[in-house]
């Protein structure tokens, strides 16, 4: 189904202003919808029915506009955050799987699997800038804080660095196979790599540009997410996550989830952190001060995903996770905006503390 923009009625901000800074985006790839949960309270605010294939979604830096990459069109597709305008389209030339937006928010960087490729484009002249050839498979791509370099996981266990400054592959670097998830800390001096089945989460300098240590964890590590000196780790064939504490790279603690955690995102402030299940097709939301399981709630088919998802600026002093992880996140699809519909869902019982 073709793409009908002036028939786009969709209100992805409910409630107040303050509760759509909080709200998270979750896309659901087998049956084409978006759900949209309270960012803080885990509550399903609304299903998004919108057809197409969901891949990847990221948040503008201001919280303004989702930037959606469309398997099916191979596109980009840009709508109003707040009340769901479609504002533009920028196609691409080759099928997109991950995403995510520079920190100044003029610029995207979307991953190709199929292809082996990032393509930069520049957001107001609509411009590809550069297609970057990586390693086979890339899976998953964080920025730095500052913006300065694009690190991308490889699907043969190497670590690609782009200087966003020439779009020049800077160094190559080997940690081990199938790789997941991907996370810079908030310095810039670290980037954390999932080994999926080394059972390892690699620790990359990023000034020598060499492994410095690994973390042993569970069985199949997927997404990671890091707040503060705390990370937080999905192992997907335990149907738990693991809280690291950077520190001294010690597990202060596990907690049962869904079943095939994937992604991983922490909420601006850090209160909560999202854990999507693959398995199940639900959404598991841990209290960071008490790392805790505090609810658990159904999605769509096909949740998943690496990197942040949660929208909103954070509320202290502190940037934002999806801030100096650039916004780098899971998707929706826009293959048939005609076809939209919405609707609300009952707020669902937090589980006891």
């Amino acid at each position: 189904m073709r793409a009908l923009y002036g028939t786009a009625l969709v209100t992805f901000c409910f409630g107040s202003a303050s509760a759509c800074a909080q709200q998270a985006y979750i896309a659901n790839a087998d049956d084409g919808t978006l759900s949209i949960l309270s960012g803080e309270q885990a509550a399903p605010l609304a299903t998004v029915s919108i057809g197409g294939a969901p891949v990847a979604v990221a948040v503008a830096p201001d919280d303004t506009r989702l930037y959606i990459a469309d398997a099916r069109g191979r596109a980009i597709s840009v709508i109003a955050a707040t009340d769901g305008r479609a504002i533009d389209t920028i196609p691409l030339g080759s099928v997109p799987s991950a995403i995510a937006v520079s920190p100044d928010g003029g610029r995207l960087y979307v991953v190709s699997r199929a292809a082996g490729t990032v393509t930069i484009v520049a957001i107001a002249r609509r411009t590809v800038l550069a297609v970057v050839a990586v390693g086979p498979a890339p899976g998953s791509i964080a920025l730095a804080p500052d913006g300065s370099r694009a690190y991308v996981a490889n699907g043969d266990g190497t670590l690609s660095a782009i200087a966003t400054a020439d779009f020049g592959v800077m160094t190559t670097v080997q940690i081990g196979s199938a790789l997941a998830g991907i996370a810079a800390g908030r310095d810039g001096r670290a980037v954390y790599v999932a080994s999926a089945d080394d059972d390892r989460i690699a620790i990359i300098d990023t000034i020598g540009n060499r492994v410095v240590g690994t973390i042993p964890v569970g069985h199949r590590p997927s997404g990671i997410a890091i707040h503060g000196d705390v990370l937080y780790c999905a192992d997907a064939a335990d149907d738990q996550v693991e809280v690291i504490a950077l520190t001294d790279r010690n597990r202060v603690g596990t907690l049962a989830v869904g079943h095939d955690p994937g992604g991983l995102a922490v909420t601006p402030g850090g209160t909560y952190v999202y854990v999507v299940n693959r398995g199940d097709g639900s959404v598991s939301v841990i209290a960071t001060a008490t790392s805790a399981v505090r609810a658990t709630v159904k999605v769509g088919a096909g949740a998943s995903g690496f990197g942040g998802f949660a929208g909103g600026r954070a509320k202290s002093s502190e940037r934002s996770f999806s801030e100096w992880l650039a916004l780098g996140a899971f998707a929706m699809g826009l293959g048939g905006f005609a076809a939209v519909r919405v609707r609300k869902e009952p707020r669902p019982k937090a589980a006891p503390q």
